[in-house]
């Protein structure tokens, strides 16, 4: 899938937090697959848990236009943060 495919695919997951009133989006990889998790009122609800990691290393380095999008690395796990306006 090309960049602007996964463009879209993020920006499908933005537009579904927001309709269900998240105030962020969590992207998560994990070893295998990464989850993708909507914060709504202080608790997380899964979107997707079911993300294989090649593709999740892809969308998590997404460019979102319109969005606070923070980034948090560590050894073990890069996440990706983006608070909807």
């Amino acid at each position: 899938m090309s960049a602007s495919g996964f463009t879209v695919h993020v920006e499908f997951v933005l537009r579904e937090g927001a309709r269900r009133g998240a105030s962020d989006v969590h992207f998560k990889p994990g070893p295998q697959r990464g989850g993708i998790y909507f914060e709504i009122n202080n608790e997380l609800y899964t979107f997707s848990e079911n993300v294989p990691r090649d593709e999740m290393e892809k969308i998590v380095r997404t460019p979102v236009p319109n969005c606070a999008d923070r980034r948090r690395s560590t050894s073990a796990d890069r996440s990706t943060t983006v608070t909807l306006a």
